[in-house]
């Protein structure tokens, strides 16, 4: 603005040079306007150049991207402090709290992780690993939370900086960083405001509801990029409350459209919250991963599962059929047009594949029964895998089924359209691996349900397991 300014008294000049000296006023203003215009061009980026030169634009530095886990860092120790780090832990939260003003005997019998610091200082929060930190929460005096969140806006580009705020003076200063305010002369008013108002809805965002939680989720899947809310199948236990997208809340309905980089807020239980975060994620391995190790059976489980499924996993692509394909080919597939409870399933499964298997139906139906006691094997809405381990050597067998009118498995799951059951002897473990993680990576697929559902007859549910993109393993031997 101040170029502007200059601009228009130097035009005023020019003019009055023409008037007050015809002979050669006329020239000389052609400079002086010329000068001008070359410093309305030039002028405002040189300057914006020379600023960030001598380190004064304090612009906000590049946010990094999310690493797959949630990190926080709390400045201050003090009850409330350890209370928020104690409830961020629960919800899988890695917390830490720095003081200038802690002792040894804190740190010893604290339950939480305290490291004691020097100063407020850029090499301080580089020893704190700042820069991976989702959020900073800052509760100490306003000179040093401003300290702290300049720091990290400049330098690390914080996703959350959340500030206990002293003084009211000091709103504008914490509100320029982007930071989030919570000032405590108001925060109580407020909360009692919307408690007499909303009483419900209060208690439910504050986590006050029994087995009830409320969480914000950034999508990063880009697979998921598109897709309307209605196309998600999310767990029956959760709701979607609204959706922000570039800083703006938009009025979200079935048919709204998702966008990566869009931030949820979603009320539902921990479990179905945690399945949605790692449907929601990039780190499409890490969620095939609790995938697997969520439905494997106990007679598989070893301390070694991770490391194997990972291996699984990572093993680059070799061959356009494998061992799964051909189970797949020759699997039974049984496709059911009316509504069934979970125990008319388990006999139909039970008789198809008992001849196969070479083991009688009614000890099948029983396995099935009693490992659908154990826990249920609906890992979602409306899909479940029933497996089994069985007596006996080298014998393995799939089971494909659709009921499009859905099959009643539990309270949380009564309407299960695609079914994969699988039972096999303990030799064939490995394998057994190998197929559960082969059928997280088809039906995490976001429009696998629609190609389930849509498929023509037996051959073409086949054909969506066998056409699906994962990855696949040669044969050994």
């Amino acid at each position: 603005m101040s170029f502007i300014t200059q601009a228009g008294v130097g035009l005023g000049l020019a003019k009055q040079i023409v008037v007050e000296f015809p002979e050669f006023g006329s020239p000389l203003a052609t400079v002086i306007i010329s000068v001008i215009v070359l410093n309305q061009i030039i002028g405002p980026p040189m300057f914006k150049w020379a600023i960030r030169i001598v380190e004064e634009a304090h612009t906000r530095a590049e946010t990094p991207e999310f690493d797959g886990r949630r990190d926080a860092i709390i400045f201050g120790l003090e009850g409330q402090s350890l209370a928020l780090a104690r409830s961020l832990s629960s919800y899988g939260w890695r917390v830490q709290i720095a003081s200038m003003e802690v002792s040894n005997e804190n740190i010893k019998v604290s339950d939480v992780d305290i490291f004691p610091i020097s100063s407020l200082t850029l090499d301080v929060l580089h020893q704190l690993n700042a820069g991976q930190a989702e959020a900073i929460v800052t509760m100490l005096s306003d000179e040093e939370n401003y300290r702290i969140c300049e720091l990290a806006y400049e330098h690390f580009g914080t996703k959350s900086l959340i500030v206990r705020l002293n003084n009211r003076a000091n709103f504008d200063r914490f509100n320029a960083l982007g930071a989030l305010i919570v000032d405590p002369t108001i925060a109580v008013i407020s909360l009692l405001d919307l408690f007499v108002r909303s009483p419900a809805a209060t208690s439910l965002l504050l986590g006050m509801e029994e087995n009830q939680s409320v969480s914000e989720l950034e999508l990063l899947n880009p697979n998921l990029h598109g897709i309307a809310l209605r196309e998600l199948r999310l767990p029956l236990d959760t709701l979607i409350l609204s959706v922000r997208r570039h800083g703006q809340i938009l009025i979200s309905h079935s048919y709204t459209r998702l966008e990566v980089g869009d931030w949820i807020t979603v009320v539902g239980s921990s479990k179905s919250l945690e399945e949605i975060a790692l449907r929601f994620d990039i780190n499409r391995e890490y969620a095939l991963l609790h995938f697997v190790e969520t439905i494997t059976p106990k007679e598989l489980v070893s301390s070694s599962l991770e490391t194997e499924v990972k291996e699984i996993f990572r093993e680059e692509n070799g061959i356009p059929k494998d061992r799964f394909d051909r189970f797949i080919e020759e699997s039974s597939v049984i496709d059911i047009n009316h509504a069934i409870r979970v125990e008319e399933l388990f006999e139909l499964v039970a008789n198809t594949m008992a001849v196969k298997l070479n083991i009688k139906p009614e000890l099948l139906f029983g396995l099935l029964l009693a490992r659908e006691k154990e826990s249920s094997t609906a890992i979602s809405s409306g899909i479940a895998i029933p497996h089994i381990i069985i007596d006996g050597e080298h014998t393995f067998g799939i089971l494909l089924a659709r009921c499009r009118e859905g099959i009643a498995f539990s309270e949380s799951a009564p309407m299960v359209y695609a079914v994969f059951a699988m039972v096999g002897t303990r030799d064939e473990r490995n394998f057994h691996l190998r197929a559960l993680s082969a059928i997280a990576q088809i039906v995490q697929d976001p429009h696998f349900e629609k190609k389930w559902l849509r498929a023509k007859n037996e051959k073409a549910l086949r054909n969506v397991m066998l056409m699906a993109k994962r990855k696949r393993h040669e044969i050994a031997g």
